[in-house]
């Protein structure tokens, strides 16, 4: 195939370089032809064109001759007559001559017909005078070269004889000719080119174009003149008058001893040539760049035809090997004849040698026996009706007595009448594919085993260490509760902060299980983001407040203030990422930033940022951050403790959330965590603070940390209220006399309590002692500054506790403008309702506590009585419907893992035996397992409520008001 390929393009070659000679060597040819002919018609021209000349310059010189003899037969001495009979032969010759003379034996000059009659002027140096001098006896025509007449001022050739008497020389006959006789005939016929006339000698007698004849020019004549040398001809030079090259053609009258010449330059000789040469020329490169084209295009399709030839050799080397690879066969059965036609793979894989018998019983003995039967009937049916077949069975090879597993595919192609005539198709050996879906059923098989073991494991444990973990910090908590002495109260307290580190880094663990095992879940309930993110942020402000940290709530959320998703998650993301901040931070802020933006299809998207001044991340150690148990540094885990699951688990949770949590650092200046959740908007009908108009009012900010007064300045410009804002007490002071004083006073005055210079309750005390009338006001304290809370309290002043939520702002302003005294010590959006008040309402209820462990138990017992509840106890599901079938109680307490009986199946008898009744007793399941799966089943068999072990009074308090508030609606 190469060969042949070598050895066309070695052809094609050949070809194109013949044809490009071809073309040239005709266009060489054709341009020498044309350069010949030019020269060849351009020499007869100029030569008819120089005889011509010549023919009629003679015949002028026979007028003037013939003239000169007459004018000489007449002359006698006498000028007046001869004047007369001058005038009348000079009408003959009138277009060529102007002058007729005569001058004496001595040179003098004896008559003109251009001077007076006493004009004798001296010719004697004249050479026509001289020539008939010197050579008396000689009576012959003499043509001068051309000179200036001293009589008529002109340029003009002499033509004399001369004058005899008895013999003897008595002087010459002039008759003066312009130079224009030779000419002006030759301009008519050659009036672009050269038109010259020389004596022998090679003076320039007559010339076209003229030249200044004074200089006397002479020209090289030695090729024309002389013996031996012809009359007529051509000749090709450059003329030393005018440096031009020209092609001369010329006649001699050596008669007269005049040469006679006609020219033309090259340049408008070869000007055809040129023409045509460059038309031949461009013919010559278009047939080129059309051969080229040819050629190429030629080329093209050989490589392409050989380029295709090469990949179908290619292609069947490809199918053939990749069928050995693949173990695939082909074939083709002829239902017609029962022949099997098929390539030799089939023989591999079945295992067969080629002189086998090659028909549809052949194929089918090789089948196996279990599933002869089956390929029959698929057979039989795609035969009748069907157009393709494909189908599994196994083989029994006669070669080795192994069984294989096939894949047949077939085409079945029909005759006009609808009859089966053959099928076309592959085998296909899929014994290695078998045996690796029997491993990975297998392998699937272990690890959905694994993974229920792994999850029971965990629910194990989570039981098992819960359980205990129950009585230590629920004793702890009661503990607290009584009388203490301070060491004492240290001791515990020191107990029951270790066994809450300890319970987060269990939760932490179990959470980071179940998000590894795909188990963890996420929530789809409608709720409120600004009470959920008051939750998380009100008890971090504490905590920034205890290491004197300003937690700034940059959020607005009340436009979109409903949303649908899991509060709970998004509670925990916060708290990782805010509680980390305040943990690494020592001095400065925390501020948290929430914008959202509306999206699709009713949705909202929540942009978060947290940013800090505190120690900051390396930039090498940002990418491992949220890697398990990783943490920046081994030394932060010695200086502030973790486990470093908080922030992996965070990163996970928004993605799962179908977020990206991202982080920023600077070592030394701080850190900045964003992430963005799309959540979808809730349905909900009440009005969004957002869209509530505030009454008009100029604001005073009064603040001594800037990012506060940022925030606080960007709500006024948003809610449209003018304001100023100081960041001291004392520029306070000045800017409220100041504004009093021009008749424009502040009317709304957010003060922070505590400024560097004087704190807020201080300049109230300065305005009233000045008796100053004081603007609205709105104190914003620490949210642990109990002392600050009553002394708002005391002195009727609206206040609202760091951090506060724009919501929370805004209610407050509305408010406080309406003069309605604000207290939101708590967060809350109304009044101040206690724990202890909403419990109060649900003293001295019945309740029936189910749980098997003695300590939990007690703690129970304990939480319940001092909440003023009556409780009876058992210990397992069975002694629960026991009791439950005599007595009744308003509560059900239910421990989910129990001997005997637990606590979903006693549920599940319970709710039947209601069905009965009608009724409804709230159960509320206490268990030890955190995974999401327990308390799906809890609510999935009819609790009404879950609370996760250790259990803390006030959540299990809590949710028992929840429950029994639902159950009393």
């Amino acid at each position: 195939m190469k060969r042949a390929k070598k050895h066309f393009k070695q052809q094609l070659l050949l070809l194109f370089v013949l044809f490009q000679v071809l073309i040239w060597g005709v266009a060489y040819y054709e341009l020498n032809r044309s350069y010949q002919s030019v020269l060849n018609e351009a020499n007869i021209r100029t030569r008819e064109q120089a005889q011509m000349f010549a023919e009629y310059s003679s015949a002028n010189i026979k007028r003037v001759n013939e003239v000169l003899l007459d004018l000489r037969r007449q002359w006698h001495g006498d000028w007046k007559e001869f004047s007369e009979l001058v005038k009348y032969r000079q009408e003959i010759i009138d277009d060529i001559s102007f002058q007729v003379a005569v001058i004496d034996q001595n040179g003098i000059l004896q008559f003109s017909n251009l001077s007076k009659p006493n004009d004798r002027t001296d010719l004697s140096d004249r050479e026509h005078f001289n020539v008939h001098k010197r050579s008396p006896g000689s009576d012959r025509l003499f043509i001068s070269k051309p000179l200036l007449g001293k009589v008529s001022k002109k340029w003009s050739i002499q033509f004399t004889r001369p004058i005899l008497n008895k013999g003897e020389f008595d002087g010459v006959l002039v008759i003066s000719v312009s130079p224009d006789m030779f000419t002006s005939f030759a301009k008519k016929i050659n009036a672009n080119g050269l038109i010259t006339v020389t004596r022998d000698n090679g003076t320039v007698v007559a010339r076209f174009p003229a030249t200044n004849f004074e200089k006397n020019k002479t020209v090289d004549v030695s090729p024309f003149a002389g013996e031996g040398k012809p009359l007529s001809g051509n000749y090709q030079r450059f003329s030393h008058i005018d440096g031009v090259e020209r092609l001369l053609g010329y006649q001699h009258l050596p008669e007269y001893e005049m040469i006679f010449f006609n020219g033309e330059t090259l340049d408008n000789i070869l000007s055809p040539y040129w023409q045509n040469k460059k038309n031949i020329i461009i013919f010559s490169i278009l047939l080129t760049g059309v051969s080229i084209f040819l050629f190429l295009t030629l080329l093209r399709t050989f490589l392409a035809k050989h380029q295709m030839q090469e990949r179908l050799i290619e292609r069947d080397e490809i199918l053939r090997q990749s069928q050995e690879v693949g173990r695939i066969g082909g074939f083709v059965f002829d239902f017609e004849t029962g022949s099997f036609n098929n390539s030799t793979n089939i023989n591999s894989i079945f295992g067969i040698s080629p002189e086998y018998r090659q028909d549809y019983e052949g194929w089918l003995s090789l089948i196996h026996p279990a599933d002869q039967l089956r390929e029959f009937e698929e057979m039989r049916e795609v035969v009748q009706c069907g157009s393709t077949f494909r189908s599994e069975y196994r083989i029994i090879r006669p070669v080795d007595g192994k069984i294989c597993w096939v894949n047949a595919i077939g085409k079945i192609e029909r005759s006009q009448d609808g009859k089966a005539r053959r099928m076309i198709g592959i085998v296909q050996d899929i014994s290695d594919r078998k045996n690796y879906e029997a491993e990975l059923t297998k392998a699937k098989e272990e690890a959905e085993a694994a993974s229920v073991a792994k999850s029971l494991f965990l629910a194990s444990m989570s039981h098992e260490i819960r359980t205990p973990m129950n009585g230590v910090i629920g004793m702890t908590d009661l503990v607290l509760d009584t009388e203490l002495t301070p060491e004492q109260r240290d001791y515990i307290h020191t107990i029951k902060t270790s066994a809450d580190s300890l319970l987060i880094i269990i939760n932490d663990i179990l959470d980071s299980s179940k998000i590894e095992a795909g188990k963890m879940e996420l929530e789809h309930l409608s709720f409120d983001l600004s009470l959920a993110l008051n939750e998380v942020i009100k008890p971090l402000g504490v905590q920034a407040e205890k290491k004197g940290l300003e937690l700034i709530m940059d959020i607005w959320a009340d436009r979109y203030r409903f949303v649908t998703g899991d509060a709970g998650r998004l509670k925990q993301i916060l708290l990782n990422i805010i509680g980390n901040a305040i943990k690494f931070t020592e001095r400065g802020e925390i501020r948290v930033h929430l914008h959202c933006e509306p999206a699709p299809d009713q949705k909202v998207r929540l942009l978060f940022r947290i940013t800090d001044t505190g120690i900051g991340i390396p930039e090498e150690k940002l990418h491992s951050i949220f890697d398990l148990f990783s943490q920046a540094d081994n030394s932060i885990t010695r200086k502030f403790g973790g486990t470093g699951l908080g922030l992996s688990i965070s990163s996970r949770l928004v993605e799962l959330m179908g977020g990206h949590l991202h982080v920023e650092s600077q070592v030394g200046v701080g850190s900045t965590f964003s992430f963005n959740l799309l959540l979808q908007q809730s349905t909900d009908n009440r009005i969004p603070l957002a869209d509530q108009t505030l009454p008009p009012a100029r604001v005073l900010i009064a603040d001594d940390n800037a990012s506060q007064r940022q925030v606080l300045a960007l709500a006024m410009q948003k809610w449209q209220l003018p304001y100023l804002e100081v960041g001291s007490g004392n520029e306070a002071l000045t800017v409220l006399k100041q504004s009093r004083e021009r008749g424009d006073p502040v009317e709304l005055l957010l003060l922070d309590v505590h400024m560097a210079d004087i704190s807020g309750f201080q300049l109230i005390e300065s305005l009233r002692v000045e008796g100053t009338v004081l603007p609205k006001l709105i104190l914003m304290i620490s949210g642990s500054a109990m002392d600050d809370i009553k002394t708002c309290r005391r002195m009727n002043l609206s206040h609202l506790s760091k951090p506060f939520s724009m919501v929370e702002l805004k209610r407050a302003i509305q408010n406080t403008l309406e003069t309605k005294p604000v207290f939101t010590g708590n967060g809350d959006s109304g009044g101040e309702t206690t724990q202890e008040g909403g419990i109060a309402s649900l003293r001295g209820l019945q309740i029936l506590l189910v749980e098997d462990n003695k300590i939990n138990q007690r703690i129970a017992i304990m939480i319940l009585e001092k909440a003023g509840h009556q409780v009876q106890v058992c210990e397992n599901g069975a002694l629960a419907l026991e009791i439950l079938g005599s007595q009744t109680f308003d509560l059900i307490l239910m421990d989910m893992q129990m001997p005997v009986m637990g606590g979903v199946e006693a549920t599940i008898n319970i709710r039947h035996r209601e069905e009965q009744t009608g009724l409804h007793i709230p159960i509320i399941a206490m268990t030890a397992n955190a995974m999401d799966d327990d308390r799906e089943l809890c609510l999935s068999s009819g609790m009404d409520g879950y609370v996760s072990k250790p259990v803390k009074s006030a959540v299990l308090l809590h949710t028992i008001t929840e429950v029994m508030q639902v159950k009393n609606i």
